[in-house]
């Protein structure tokens, strides 16, 4: 009698870590992977500086959807779009027909937010969260074109500083008081703008844009404040959403992202969630770390050894070689305040404590992203217990 497969939904990073870490341990189990796109195996984290690496679509493909499959011995079905999930009969409901499984794991990843604008090129952006977005962007590029850059977080700095370097004139429109508001204090947001404004990137913070306008072969940007641009491309990179939309359709518990436990494992039993789609103890961490170690965590249980993932804050090295920046965000902010002390060697140095006192998370810029490794090690210490050499004299603020 034929085994029925472990079901991955996704071809991202996530699934293609969880299928590499399972072949690890057991070449036998039956496999089966379903994605939407034709999957291709690539490193989404590299669209957003290939431009100044010089690298084509084509050439930040790793391997295609088939070869990886025969490389490690499952079944994939392509361009498949996953409808709804019958719990009871543990049969998910596709494009492609009826696909029954014995574990399911949904990978479904992020979307990106999409701006609340007006206007007849409200459509008219680039997102560069997949592939095919990326390979729009650039047939749409030309050398000394305008880029317009919706968003100053992680995504947005890493971008616009990539389109600098690329000899594009490039614009960021910023809801925050600060690049990186969301993630850091002011004065590391600060610096890293005072780098990008050496590029020649103009910084519009406190605005969003209201209208995207067709203007000849140009577009006309409207900001909140009334002001008028005139670009010839916009990205937007103004913030992700977990795809939860077939989870919650199946009556999965959904927060943040998909609800599950310590073992990755879903409302329900048998179906588990892992990557930018899930929420694990509260903890929604949209980063290659955490997704790593979920996929070793969770192709352990698979193959029948349970094995729990746990959290943890990890460093973010930011693509920004106008400025080094490392950030290690608190899992939790709530109750957190930030110590924050710019050094005589050049560069900002920003703790992140809980209520208790205990270091939580870290901010680095320039060359204080020489400690990124002393920081990390002392995580989860209360500063108050270090040396005064570990833990000079900070301004404090608190996180908003």
């Amino acid at each position: 009698m034929t085994r029925l497969p472990i079901v991955v939904v996704g071809s991202g990073m996530a699934a293609i870590a969880l299928v590499k870490e399972l072949r690890k341990l057991n070449a036998e189990i039956p496999v089966m992977m379903l994605t939407i796109s034709d999957g291709a195996v690539y490193s989404k984290p590299r669209l957003s500086n290939a431009l100044s690496q010089q690298l084509s679509p084509a050439a930040l493909v790793q391997m295609t959807a088939q070869a990886f499959a025969l490389e490690q011995g499952i079944t994939t079905i392509t361009k498949c779009s996953v409808e709804h999930i019958d719990v009871s009969r543990k049969v998910l409901h596709t494009t492609s027909g009826e696909v029954p499984y014995r574990t399911l794991v949904l990978a479904t990843g992020c979307r990106a937010r999409n701006p609340t604008c007006e206007g007849d090129a409200c459509s008219n952006y680039h997102t560069l969260d997949s592939l095919e977005s990326y390979m729009c962007m650039r047939q749409q590029l030309s050398p000394g074109h305008t880029v317009l850059v919706l968003g100053g977080g992680l995504i947005g700095c890493e971008v616009a500083n990539d389109l600098a370097a690329t000899c594009h004139k490039v614009l960021i429109v910023e809801a925050g008081s600060h690049l990186l508001a969301s993630t850091v204090p002011s004065e590391i947001g600060v610096e890293l703008e005072q780098a990008l404004r050496r590029l020649g990137i103009s910084l519009m913070n406190r605005r969003i844009v209201q209208r995207l306008d067709k203007s000849g072969n140009a577009i006309r940007a409207t900001l909140s404040d009334g002001t008028k641009l005139e670009v010839n491309v916009v990205i937007s990179s103004i913030g992700t959403t977990p795809r939860t939309e077939l989870a919650k359709s199946a009556g999965l518990a959904v927060g943040r992202g998909i609800v599950v436990d310590q073992y990755l494992e879903t409302s329900i039993p048998a179906i588990y969630a892992m990557g930018d789609c899930a929420e694990v103890a509260g903890v929604h961490a949209p980063f290659v770390p955490p997704l790593l170690g979920q996929a070793r965590a969770l192709a352990r249980t698979l193959a029948g050894s349970p094995t729990p993932y746990v959290p943890k804050p990890v460093p973010i090295t930011l693509k920004t070689p106008a400025l080094p920046v490392v950030i290690c965000p608190p899992l939790v902010s709530d109750g957190a305040s930030w110590l924050v002390r710019k050094l005589s060697e050049g560069g900002v140095e920003a703790l992140c404590s809980d209520y208790t006192g205990t270091l939580t998370g870290f901010a680095l810029a320039g060359a204080a992203c020489a400690r990124r490794r002393s920081w990390a090690d002392r995580l989860g210490c209360r500063l108050s217990e270090m040396s005064d050499a570990q833990a000079p004299q900070f301004n404090q603020m608190e996180v908003v």
